[in-house]
């Protein structure tokens, strides 16, 4: 999962919905690299 800073507002179509998602994917890719 890549985020691209040229649509940002494409990619958080809800704060709630994407926004929880994205916020999940980041925890586990900090989990990941750690």
């Amino acid at each position: 999962m890549l985020f691209l800073p040229a649509h940002p507002r494409r990619r958080w179509c809800s704060a709630a919905r994407c926004g929880n998602r994205m916020r999940v994917a980041r925890h586990y890719q900090r989990h990941k690299s750690g």
